[in-house]
């Protein structure tokens, strides 16, 4: 009997130890999801807290790139105020009393000078025949002698 004893108390004994176990388990099981919960609660924050620098950044950056946009703006606008500026004071010069009385001598001495070239074109192109003629004679004039 006394086995009996002795096993009916390891039994009990392992039944115990059993549920000690499955109670360590049990609670280790608890303690790992309050981790992983608290862990995910400081990521959140972390997460959170980094979203919030990196939407500074990005707000500060916009904030950066609106001014460039205005100044870009403005430097357009000066750009065609200068450009109508420099085109009014073309206009007043070119139609300026002075401009206009040169341009009018321009185009007279570009003509006078066209119709120069046109003259001695001409009496270059009359030398020319002329002395081709004359070439041609004095070669036919020696190959008739020649002969």
């Amino acid at each position: 009997m006394s086995n009996d004893i002795v096993l009916k108390q390891a039994f009990v004994s392992g039944s115990i130890i059993d549920e000690v176990i499955s109670d360590a388990k049990k609670e280790m099981e608890r303690a790992l999801q309050e981790l992983n919960k608290q862990r995910e609660d400081i990521l959140e924050k972390v997460y959170t807290k980094e979203l919030k620098k990196l939407e500074q950044q990005i707000d500060a950056i916009q904030k950066e790139m609106d001014e460039v946009e205005r100044e870009i703006d403005v430097l357009h606008k000066k750009r065609y105020e200068v450009y109508d500026e420099q085109t009014k004071l073309m206009h007043e010069f070119d139609s300026s009393p002075e401009v206009v009385e040169i341009k009018s001598y321009l185009d007279n001495a570009t003509e006078r000078y066209e119709r120069y070239m046109k003259l001695l074109n001409k009496q270059a192109e009359k030398i020319l025949s002329d002395e081709l003629k004359k070439e041609l004679e004095d070669r036919i004039f020696k190959k008739l002698n020649g002969q």
